[in-house]
């Protein structure tokens, strides 16, 4: 900058504007230096900023937004993303008339160099600069964090957006989110994952709702989790939407969750809701590796000596989805259930009385075998 400023005066004095101490009036139309247009270094841009914007009389710069607009333009890695960061911060701190899209034009750069994570400084002080990032941006976050696998930043995204209510998220959001947790095995965070949903009136879609109540089914089953008004609320949400529109999975998880609380006969209805559905053509009616009808046929067997009706129930329901679907859309498992035409309480009576059995076979072998050792300490 004072390079600049000597040669703008050597100019002047080889023009012979000093002779004689005559100062021509037209000297002083702009001679600051010029700063450059959107090529070069965003960091020479920046200091030339700096050093020759001028200053109100409380210290406060005076910086036409158009400048910053230029400084983003040129922001082509992470180095410059790390100016342009620098420069947002100290403009907001100079009072510069920023709209708050600037912010989003930001976060959207950050996101195109793959390193978001470098806004998180920003939204953790959102609210103070009066800043709201657009859902679709933490959604893009969110995609970029769990593709890549990078955990730290997933966990601190997903912090955030927990401890600052007022940033909004989006379907995207939800999906990888979820979709990463169910991956690791993560589910203590799906209590306060489902209050953010319900606090910010979030709506998803089919697929994401399948991954909150499956969210919900291990987080409840792994933890010990109780009814809590956000299940409450997922659950309400779900039952108001048309049974020929639900997805047959999420009442499959859904069954499975009332098992979990106990709720047999609430487990039974959302089955036979299933049945309501449209079947689409090469469609399974029960996903391969589902554990969730699983888990509801073995928690009904175990109790079919006490709950015989639901175990009819149960095996109804199945008859009816045979009799309206291919055998080959079942599990093996499940094949092998359908494949016996008795009840599962009659089934469970005879695999006890089979292990009764052996246990009484094995009581009388153990007598004779006493016996032939006495009778062969007694011939010695």
């Amino acid at each position: 900058v004072h390079g600049d400023w000597i040669c703008m005066i050597g100019r002047i004095v080889r023009r012979g504007l000093f002779s004689f101490g005559q100062i021509p009036s037209r000297t002083f139309v702009s001679i600051v230096p010029q700063r450059k247009a959107e090529t070069g270094d965003i960091r020479d841009f920046y200091k030339n900023i700096l050093n020759t914007s001028k200053l109100t009389k409380h210290g406060l710069m005076k910086v036409d937004p158009s400048e910053f607009r230029k400084m983003l333009k040129m922001t082509n890695n992470v180095e410059d993303l790390e100016v342009l960061l620098e420069a947002y911060i100290n403009f907001l701190g100079h009072k510069m008339n920023l709209p708050p899209t600037m912010a989003d034009l930001i976060f959207e750069k950050a996101i195109e160099l793959e390193v978001p994570e470098r806004m998180h400084p920003i939204l953790k002080v959102h609210n103070y600069i009066g800043y709201f990032p657009h859902p679709r941006l933490i959604g893009l976050s969110m995609k970029h964090f769990t593709e890549k696998e990078m955990h730290r930043e997933v966990m601190a995204l997903l912090n955030l957006v927990l401890d600052k209510v007022l940033i909004k998220t989006d379907e995207e959001f939800y999906k990888h989110l979820l979709g990463y947790l169910k991956r690791f095995k993560i589910n203590k965070f799906f209590g306060k994952i489902l209050e953010i949903a319900m606090v910010q009136d979030f709506i998803p879609s089919m697929p994401t709702m399948s991954l909150m109540l499956e969210a919900l089914f291990y987080a409840k089953r792994d933890r010990r989790l109780i009814q809590s008004p956000e299940e409450k609320q997922l659950r309400l949400m779900f039952t108001g939407i048309e049974p020929a529109r639900r997805s047959r999975q999420a009442s499959v998880i859904l069954a499975a969750c009332d098992v979990l609380n106990g709720n047999v006969k609430e487990a039974l209805d959302d089955l036979t809701a299933t049945l309501e559905t449209p079947i689409k053509e090469q469609d399974a009616y029960f996903l391969e590796d589902s554990p969730f009808i699983r888990y509801i046929i073995s928690y009904i067997n175990q109790r079919a000596e006490i709950d015989k009706d639901s175990a009819d129930r149960l095996e109804l329901f199945l008859t009816a989805v045979f009799e309206k679907y291919d055998k080959k859309a079942f599990p093996k498992g499940l094949r092998r259930f359908i494949d016996n035409p008795k009840p599962i309480y009659q089934a469970n009576e005879k695999k006890k009385s089979k292990k009764e059995a052996a246990e009484g076979e094995a009581k009388e072998e153990a007598p004779a075998e006493g016996a032939k050792e006495g009778e062969a300490g007694a011939q010695s």
